[in-house]
């Protein structure tokens, strides 16, 4: 019998036997490392979660335990690609050969999902042979998140099924009053699409090979840092495997004076906010420090946060830490049972109190309710006198991972679906389609047939085979005759092949959906200071930037040049500044980067002279370059900046015969009012204050 609630029927009574197992209650199972969305979703749509414990030095899901959580009710089990706690992958392929040999055996088949927030952006570029997607048959649909490194503002995840019939149509609703009919299928009708358009805008934009550039670009700085901080001996790294930028530690075990907790509130005070944490059950007992490299961080900022780290260990070493790990709440080894559900809700909304339906909370759990529908058989419209058995059989029949809807729905994941059985990956057919299109070709129209040898003919097949943002003057065809080679580029300007940038100058355009882009001012530049032979270094703000002087970056572009030049057009709006007179031969780019920031060091923007000369004697106790080079090009350079190379490198013990020279190219009498004499213990030797 049912009877009526305040907040839906209670159940009394059975109704009926049930074979085997209850299917009217579907599991889930996951490792402990899965991120918090699974667990609110178990909980909202009652699902019961079956969470793999984790045990010390293993912080993935794997094989070992599946046997006592996996059964004929398991909607699937979800492998992480790039988990929340060390950035390791599950063990894929193991969980799907153990999923094989579990249907042989019971006849029961187990789909897999696999969440991919982290690594769905960065498995497809990085490592296009790892079989961890739909190369796998029993992968049924993976999630990827677009604003962790898939380079969008936060808000957008997209969730992709191999096969269309999974996704249920009875979830989808259609609506005819926003000017035709549509599908919905979400939980909440309206959604802004910002975040869907910058996606559009960034694969049009990037494409495959800017992805990949990015990925590896952030990867090689996370192991950079791993491998800077794990020599220091302070830290055990925890990800054995480095796939995505993410760097996981824990404290040497020879340090007991303080914790990893010590070391993220330490370098708070630097302005660095990193997340400190103990591991989920069963391996609570160990702290984690967490390092999550973003695409925008470059290597001097690894270098400095490596080494604010590094001091705020040894600070602690030598005074100790008084941190203490934070508990852990119990709520997070279990959903609540449906007695504690049933209490709050008649807390919340019975105007009598508990004490009136303590008989309905001590029905509740006698007696399994239909997961097809919350009603009773008995007054279910559809069950024609049906028991729950009957009912429930649809839950048999219907696609597993259907479950799995309601998650994307409460995530507010976009929903892909694709017909093609043999998808090898979902990032290959579904995003590196779009990537490998993204770019429109030159169509050259209206062309008359020339001979294969003709100069126009040679000149079209060189840029053709170049490719598309690449910049062209008369020196490319040198062997060619010049009157020819112009005709020819003055005609293909005509026919849209190219564009002229400026005089003797011509820029293959690269088309994207969102229009043209215009070339690099600074490339251009550089195309025609080397056809007039003219020999330059990038020089301030930009160059004061790499070396981690400053984290301001100016618009204008500044160059070094030997000599005056009045006039050099880029054919852009950009702001573009020659400084003559400056030696840039024989040294390299930083090395010319070094000796302006010294010659400026009042003038460089967000650092004191004091912390600028510090870095820079940094930079030269990494033996980032050579002082001795440096020291010979210096003695064209002003007093002060002699001066100032003298002092770091009698700091780093450079060569005393490249320091003699300095000296003696210095007027004994002279002294230097530069600001930077607690930086450099040997100011005074060179007369600086």
């Amino acid at each position: 019998m049912a009877r009526r609630c305040p907040f839906g029927y209670i159940l009394d009574g059975a109704i009926g036997a049930i074979s085997a197992l209850d299917t009217s209650t579907p599991n889930m199972v996951t490792g402990g490392n899965v991120q918090i969305v699974w667990k609110k979703f178990m909980r909202y749509f009652d699902v019961e979660p079956r969470i793999v414990p984790l045990k010390p030095g293993n912080y993935r899901l794997t094989t070992d335990r599946l046997e006592k959580y996996v059964d004929e009710n398991t909607i699937c089990v979800v492998a992480i690609a790039g988990q929340t706690f060390t950035g390791e992958d599950d063990d894929f392929q193991g969980i799907h050969d153990w999923l094989d040999d579990y249907e042989k055996r019971t006849g029961v088949s187990v789909p897999m999902h696999i969440d991919g927030a982290s690594g769905g952006f960065v498995n497809p570029f990085l490592y296009p042979d790892y079989k961890w997607d739909f190369r796998l048959p029993r992968v049924k649909s993976i999630n990827a998140s677009g604003h962790k490194f898939g380079l969008v503002p936060p808000g957008l995840g997209w969730v992709v099924f191999r096969e269309r019939k999974i996704f249920n149509e009875d979830l989808v609703f259609y609506v005819n009053y926003l000017g035709g009919e549509m599908p919905t299928a979400t939980l909440n009708f309206s959604r802004g699409t910002a975040t869907i358009a910058v996606q559009a805008y960034m694969m049009l934009r990037l494409g495959r090979e800017g992805y990949t550039r990015i990925m590896r670009h952030t990867l090689d700085n996370a192991i950079y840092l791993r491998q800077r901080l794990v020599d220091s001996g302070y830290f055990v790294i925890m990800n054995e495997t480095q796939r995505i930028p993410v760097v996981a530690l824990t404290l040497n075990k020879k340090f007991k004076n303080f914790n990893e907790f010590d070391v993220s509130n330490k370098v708070r005070e630097r302005g660095w906010v990193l997340s400190a944490y103990a591991m989920p059950p069963d391996a609570q007992e160990i702290n984690s420090l967490r390092i999550v490299v973003r695409p925008h961080l470059n290597h001097t900022v690894m270098d400095t946060l490596a080494n604010d780290i590094i001091k705020a260990c040894q600070y602690l070493e030598k005074h100790g830490g008084t941190a203490t790990p934070p508990q852990l709440h119990g709520a997070h080894q279990s959903a609540p049972s449906v007695e504690g559900l049933v209490r709050h809700s008649l807390s919340l909304f019975t105007p009598l109190g508990l004490e009136h339906c303590e008989s309905s909370i001590a029905a509740m759990p006698k007696q399994p309710r239909c997961r097809v529908c919350p009603q009773p058989p008995s007054s279910h419209p559809r069950s024609a006198g049906r028991n729950c058995n009957e009912l429930s059989a649809r839950f048999r029949k219907t696609p597993r991972i259907t479950w799995l809807i309601p998650l994307a729905y409460a995530c507010g994941w976009r929903i892909v679906v694709t017909d093609n059985k043999d998808l090898s990956c979902f990032m290959s057919s579904f995003t590196m389609k779009t990537l490998d299109n993204c770019h429109s070709d030159a169509y050259c129209w209206g062309m008359r047939k020339r001979s294969e040898n003709s100069v126009a003919s040679i000149v079209r097949k060189g840029i053709e085979d170049g490719g598309p943002g690449e910049l062209w003057t008369y020196a490319n065809f040198k062997t060619l005759p010049l009157m020819a080679v112009a005709a020819a580029l003055s005609r293909l300007v005509r026919e849209g092949t190219i564009r002229r940038v400026r005089k003797g100058v011509y820029y293959s355009p690269r088309k994207t959906r969102f229009g043209e882009l215009s070339p690099d001012p600074i490339s251009v530049a550089a195309a025609l200071l080397k056809d007039k032979g003219i020999d330059w270094r990038p020089s301030g703000l930009p160059a004061y930037n790499g070396l981690g002087l400053t984290t301001q970056v100016s618009p204008t572009l500044t160059l070094d040049v030997p000599e005056k030049i009045y006039s050099l057009r880029t054919g852009s709006d950009a702001r573009l500044r020659l400084r003559p007179g400056v030696t840039v031969s024989g040294l390299s780019d930083t090395e010319r980067a070094v000796l302006d920031a010294l010659r400026d060091l009042r003038r460089i923007p967000d650092s004191t002279p004091a912390e600028a000369a510090k870095k820079i004697r940094d930079l030269f106790a990494a033996k980032r370059f050579s002082f001795n080079r440096l020291a010979r090009r210096s003695l064209n350079e002003p007093p002060r900046v002699r001066a100032l190379l003298g002092a770091i490198g009698t700091d780093v013990g450079a060569d005393r015969r490249a320091l003699t020279k300095l000296r003696k190219s210095l007027n004994p009498m002279t002294t230097f009012r530069l600001g930077v004499s607690e930086a450099l213990p040997s100011a005074k030797e060179w007369r600086i204050q």
